[in-house]
């Protein structure tokens, strides 16, 4: 892990009886996209509201870029950005509008840079159009362009995707690509499972306040395991026929197909295997283990996320 940007230690948040944050400890590094995943009422949207300074925690310390929120707020958040869930704007001002009056809340700031943003978020061509035209994807990267007006060194967008067409998901997971490479680092939370993995390089998964794994992805999606679908006429007798083989450890029907988690380098004697049971195998597929297998696999074991 290179240099930390945002380090969360012991941090606590109770709501009435509610304990919402519990002992949270994350590290988050320059540069780098972290995804923060959980199920509703987890914890994530608090979490981000505390170290925004929106919510005062009942205990720990979260230091940004190096400063204290709670002893030096002012350095710690002048290079933060975010967008916190749904991204509000004046539907009857345009977007160069809308981020003029943002702008006009920092006195250092040129007018120079709304015109950048919107460059970076590819809004440049929709700059003196209303907002209440965009589309949901239009808005959320004009929220992440409001984001970016203050030069952040590390940008919270909580669930990003949420509630977008397949284009505008596209567009959103484009832009993050794009801000990476620019040098900023951001902090994603998400229940998108698939979006998750194709742009970060580190997760957390929280579950009733508490973090229950986190590391590199890479190094979670490691498994001794290996999981094939088959596609098969003879579903449940194929399903029976794999009822007690040593080397398969869970198997599920689907609609048309069978799932199957297995030893790591026994697909090879699977397909053996059945064809000397005289199974009908239409094809058979090696599925890379996903993000969407290591959670499930992670719920199996916690209970219920």
């Amino acid at each position: 892990m290179g240099e930390c940007l945002l380090e969360i230690s012991q941090l606590g948040k109770t709501f009435g009886k509610h304990k919402v944050l519990h002992n949270v400890n994350l590290k988050v590094a320059k540069g780098e996209v972290f995804g923060f995943l959980g199920p509703n009422g987890a914890g994530k949207t608090t979490l981000i509201r505390v170290v925004l300074g929106l919510i005062r925690p009942d205990c720990g310390s979260i230091l940004i870029n190096g400063f204290n929120l709670q002893t030096n707020f002012r350095r710690a958040i002048e290079h933060v950005g975010a967008v916190v869930e749904t991204p509000k704007f004046y539907p009857q001002l345009t977007a160069y509008q809308n981020l003029l009056l943002v702008k006009n809340l920092h006195r250092s700031l040129h007018k120079n840079r709304i015109g950048e943003v919107l460059e970076l978020t590819g809004l440049i061509a929709r700059a003196h159009d209303k907002v209440g035209t965009f589309s949901l994807g239009m808005k959320q990267r004009l929220g992440i362009a409001r984001a970016l007006l203050n030069y952040p060194k590390i940008i919270f967008l909580d669930e990003p995707m949420n509630g977008l067409d397949p284009q505008g998901i596209i567009e959103v997971r484009s832009l993050i690509h794009h801000l990476r490479q620019q040098g900023i680092t951001l902090f994603i939370t998400s229940h998108l499972l698939h979006e998750v993995e194709q742009v970060c390089d580190r997760i957390a998964i929280i579950k009733n306040g508490t973090i229950i794994a986190q590391g590199n992805l890479t190094d979670l999606l490691r498994s001794d395991c290996e999981v094939v679908e088959i596609y098969t006429k003879d579903i449940l007798e194929t399903y029976n026929a794999l009822a007690g083989v040593a080397f398969v450890h869970k198997c599920t029907i689907n609609q048309s197909s069978l799932l199957v988690e297995l030893d790591k380098g026994s697909t090879e004697h699977l397909i053996p295997f059945l064809v000397r049971r005289n199974l009908h195998l239409q094809y058979v597929i090696l599925r890379k283990y996903s993000l969407e297998d290591f959670f499930m696999q992670l719920a199996s074991k916690e209970g219920n996320l």
